[in-house]
């Protein structure tokens, strides 16, 4: 019977197998590396075709439903235009109109419909629909032009009279003075052959549709799928291109829909309606013919490889004979315990050449041999006589390998129990930490550590250790010299205590002194920390909490955030300012400092030495300084008698409003106001009572204008006006101004009813005055605040000269 060799034996054993197999596999490696990275390239170049191909198919049908829309929207706003109050005051007039305009009937399949203000239906087109009667106030497609009278594409729903799904264009009827009296309601029927017919009926590719969608209303409007009409879209987190398709994106992508099968989808938006229509086409179609090809690659990548393989096979089993010749005699010499020779050069090659180095090898091994003996002889004699501490530690598990006689007395084991032992038995640190430190010595980062150790009478002792790593017999060995530092490390420990506690007592005197015991959870609280407070000494216990409960609520998160802060070494110091409750229930504000000084092995805070500081007059200097220069802001800005504002802040008004018509190309209007029979009543009752009167046109000015309009005092009995974007059509702006301008006259010349209290007594003055009125328009930032200011006021002197208590307006021609 024929030995089959084992795969395994021969590629331990065998470096041709070894060799054949790795050449195979880098070049096979290769070959199907590329073959996986062109085939990949392909099909990455393909889909950008596909998606360039599909996105301009998408854009052409957006384009034409949206220009479809925008002549359907256009002609209805045409036509609604034509329609006033006299048509929607006679039902049967505007039905008449209505079935005047066959050209509704061709645009909308669904008919048209008229509203009153009211919603309800009062004419339709065609009549045998029978929506007359209805109303429909609770579609927002018929609310919306009524409440804002704009024009709007409504929300698709199902039809109260058709009883199949539509959408509706709806445009205002606007009464001759251009109130919303109505609305012309035209309904696309998207049961019924319309202009959305590509969407409908068209398909893309082999399996592939289109998707009307109406992000806004979170629905699909109609599909080649017909069940997906009227449906709702798919939520959030489903299908990753839908989600950034409703984020406003333009474009195409692959991802997996709702129904999760991989599809290749391209969007287009149709403004006009807020709508986009997205094209979809399965991936496996999509990439079919590219996924056809890469079968044929991976079909053909094989072929190749097993030819590869085999001259590979072929080709290294004649070159590499020799060596596995000279490989079969070593192992012959080992195995039969022979002793070893030089091997036999019978090729002056690379192969011949190799046994002849193998041969100067054996003769230098044989004398490092040698040293070596020697060597560990000297090292065992030196380590046994040392009297520091000294242990073999292995590096990856550590178990000790050895100890001298200086470590067996120093931790009382035996011998024979110290050797086999793990560090961790030893080490108090945990085992994370003490790998971790082995590891780092074994890189030689480092080579100096302190750990505590327990010794085998339970007791544990602060040590140094030096470690430094080392080869032997194939592992890497830490050699560790360990010395006791115990007792230095208490005198240490009190120094520090003492200097710290010491330093703290002196750098704060006058400031109260506060020591913290981390792990009891106790403070010392000193006398002159309660005594800034209110408290005498037996009144404050020592828990922290006599601080924390003190605190005040607002102040305390952030406080302690500060504290946690320093505790996690995240700030050199713990500083902060805070309010504190006295013994009398006032807050006093305090600087608090603290540091730690003290931390465990782990890095854990023991201890927390800081002090109090006295804030509290330097917070309240700061609170009145914060309320004086509000005062001053204020008076800076403010007529001191009116409190309307002055000329400052009137300027800066202005430049608002004159931005805010640039911006909305919606005309403002500025009113100068001077007060008429003013003067007479200073002379005779007195300036005092003239101020009375003053701040009563003020507050009726005020109360005579909108919220977004402006009132300024410029000084004496002058006052101005800004109105704020009254109408971008200059004849309803002016028409507006006017208003406004007849209300605030109206309103001054109402008698004015003063109490005057002088030395006890008080008096009740009636006065008579108006006001004359000069009014100037402005639009679009065209004019600058002097010339409108000049412009308005002599307009004003043009109501004075009238004859007083008048509004006028200025105009280019007035002199």
């Amino acid at each position: 019977m024929t030995h089959q060799p084992n795969f395994r034996v021969l590629w331990q054993h065998s470096l041709g197998t070894r060799a054949i197999v790795i050449t195979l596999a880098v070049f096979a490696v290769n070959l199907w590396v590329l073959s996986f990275y062109t085939s990949h390239l392909l099909k990455v170049d393909m889909q950008r075709v596909l998606c360039e191909q599909q996105f301009q198919t998408v854009s052409s049908v957006a384009t034409q439903i949206n220009e479809d829309l925008t002549d359907r929207l256009l002609a209805l706003e045409q036509i609604a235009t034509h329609l006033d109050e006299r048509q929607v005051g006679n039902p049967a007039v505007l039905q008449e109109r209505l079935e005047q305009r066959p050209l509704l009937q061709l645009m909308f399949n669904g008919g048209v419909f008229a509203t009153d203000a009211n919603g309800t239906a009062i004419a339709d087109v065609p009549l045998s629909v029978g929506r007359i009667g209805t109303n429909y106030l609770d579609r927002e497609s018929v609310a919306v032009p009524l409440k804002t009278g704009k024009t709007v594409i409504g929300r698709p729903a199902m039809g109260k009279k058709l009883g199949a799904p539509i959408f509706s264009i709806v445009a205002p009827i606007r009464h001759s003075s251009g109130a919303v009296i109505g609305t012309l309601v035209a309904t696309i029927n998207l049961g019924e052959p319309n202009f959305l017919d590509k969407v409908t009926t068209g398909r893309y590719g082999q399996s592939g549709g289109y998707l009307l969608v109406a992000p806004q209303h979170n629905l699909f409007v109609t599909a080649s799928d017909k069940s997906r009409i009227m449906q709702p879209l798919p939520a959030p987190g489903i299908n990753t291109m839908h989600d950034r398709y409703m984020q406003g994106f333009e474009g195409c992508g692959v991802a997996v829909n709702a129904k999760g099968v991989p599809e290749l989808s391209a969007v287009k938006g149709i403004p006009v309606a807020g709508w986009f229509i997205a094209v979809v086409l399965p991936a496996a179609e999509a990439f079919a013919p590219i996924d056809d090809m890469r079968q044929r690659m991976l079909w053909a990548t094989l072929l190749l490889t097993l030819l590869t393989g085999m001259l590979t096979w072929w080709m290294l089993q004649r070159q590499l004979a020799p060596m596995l010749s000279a490989a079969k005699t070593l192992t012959r010499l080992a195995t039969q315990d022979l002793p070893v020779k030089a091997l036999p050069v019978t090729r002056h090659d690379e192969i011949g050449a190799m046994i002849g180095g193998f041969n100067h090898l054996l003769d230098t091994l044989a004398k490092r041999e040698m040293a070596l003996t020697e060597s560990e002889q000297r090292f065992r004699h030196f380590v046994e006589k040392n009297s520091s501490v000294m242990l073999l530690i292995d590096a990856s598990s550590g178990e000790i390998m050895d100890a001298n006689r200086a470590a067996v007395r120093y931790y009382g084991y035996a011998w024979r129990q110290l050797v086999g032992m793990n560090i961790n038995h030893i080490n108090t640190a945990t085992p994370e930490c003490v790998a971790r430190e082995r590891l780092a010595a074994l890189r030689e980062e480092r080579n100096y550590f302190l750990f505590s150790h327990r010794l085998a009478s339970g007791e544990a002792r602060d040590v140094e250790v030096y470690s430094t790593p080392i080869e032997t017999a194939g592992r890497s060995i830490l050699f560790s010299i360990v010395h006791d530092v115990n007792d230095k490390n208490l005198a240490q420990r009190a120094l520090v205590d003492s200097e710290f506690r010491w330093k703290f007592a002196i750098e704060g005197a006058g400031e109260g002194l506060w020591d913290w015991n981390v792990l009891a959870g106790t403070v010392f609280f000193s006398p002159r920390w309660k005594e800034m407070l209110g408290f005498t000494q037996d009144e404050i216990g020592c828990s922290l909490d006599e601080w924390r409960k003190r605190v005040h609520p607002d102040d305390l998160a952030r406080a302690m955030a500060d504290v946690q802060a320093h505790l996690d070494g995240l700030t050199p110091i713990y500083l902060n300012e805070h309010r504190i409750c006295c013994k009398d229930g006032s807050w006093k504000w305090i600087l608090d400092r603290g540091l730690v000084v003290s931390r465990d092995a782990a890095g854990q805070p023991l201890r927390v030495i800081g002090t109090h500081t006295d804030i509290n007059e330097r917070h309240q200097a700061d609170a009145e300084r914060h309320v004086l220069e509000a005062q001053i802001q204020h008076m800076a800005f403010m007529d001191p008698l009116t409190q309307l504002p002055n000329r400052r802040l009137l300027d800066d008004r202005l430049t608002q409003a004159m931005a805010a018509s640039k911006r909305s190309g919606q005309y403002g209007a500025l009113m100068f106001l001077d007060l008429d029979n003013f003067k007479p009543l200073n002379d005779l009752h007195g300036h005092g009572v003239g101020d009375l009167l003053l701040v009563e046109v003020a507050r009726r000015l005020t109360d005579s204008v909108r919220g977004a309009d402006s009132v300024a005092r410029l000084g004496g009995d002058e006052f101005v006006v800004v109105l704020n974007e009254l109408d971008a059509d200059l004849a309803r702006a002016t028409e507006h101004a006017s208003a406004v301008a007849e209300k605030i006259r109206a309103s001054l010349v109402e008698p004015y009813i003063l109490t005057v209290a002088s030395q006890g007594q008080v008096t009740i003055v009636e006065h008579h005055c108006s006001a004359s009125m000069g009014v100037v328009m402005f639009v679009n930032h065209e004019e600058n605040q002097t010339d409108l200011m000049k412009w308005a006021d002599s307009a004003m002197y043009e109501a004075k000269d009238a004859g007083r208590n008048m509004v006028r307006f200025y105009t280019p021609n007035t002199p």
